[in-house]
């Protein structure tokens, strides 16, 4: 997208007088991180967003994949379930991002992982053992997998097991193998979390 074309999209968003703003896909599709930034610079504490169809249909899958963490990220809420705040909109851009981040659950473990959580020389034997089965077109094991995604960007292990199309419980399995091998450290409280991501 083109600057022009996020003032005009700011414009629109000023002219209408409602709290939650309904974002078009084709903003999630095209606009940059940077983009993005510029535009909660421009909202931020006035507006909530509803999320993108993409991830509304992951969360729908969470409720039967994971009754108790959907609950404990969308029941209580002051806001209908999948209404957020706009400043979480740079994680929302589709090429940037794996979508709304799953990092702060407060009565069910997190299980969220980023490349800081995978610093000593275990990991990295794990990382490089994964990077060459494949490219070498091997298989590889949930574990390999999970390790590889979070040396690109973060994630949760719901995401992963909705992007493998396993059950939660094997995905909790591969995390398990990590921390048993010394590979990935296991954060379960949205604090420690914070605190170790500078959120």
């Amino acid at each position: 997208m083109t600057d022009l074309e996020i003032k005009d999209f700011c414009d629109e968003i000023y002219k209408h007088d409602e709290p939650v703003v309904v974002i078009p896909e084709f903003f999630y599709e095209n606009a940059e991180f940077e983009q993005a930034l510029s535009v909660v610079e421009e909202f931020s504490g006035r507006k909530f967003i509803r999320l993108p169809e993409k991830d509304i249909e992951f969360f729908e899958w969470l409720k039967t994949a994971d009754e108790e963490v959907w609950k404990d990220l969308w029941e209580g809420d002051e806001l209908p379930p999948y209404i957020v705040s706009i400043n979480l909109l740079p994680e929302l851009i589709y090429k940037q991002n794996r979508g709304f981040p799953i990092c702060d659950l407060v009565s069910c473990d997190n299980y969220y992982f980023a490349v800081e959580f995978m610093q000593d020389e275990e990991s990295n034997i794990v990382l490089e053992a994964a990077r060459t089965r494949l490219l070498n077109h091997e298989p590889l094991t949930y574990a390999q997998k999970l390790a590889l995604e979070i040396s690109i960007w973060p994630i949760d292990i719901w995401r992963f097991a909705y992007k493998y199309r396993i059950s939660v419980s094997e995905a909790k399995n591969a995390v398990q193998e990590l921390v048993d091998d010394f590979a990935l450290v296991h954060l379960k409280s949205a604090e420690h979390i914070a605190k170790a991501l500078n959120f």
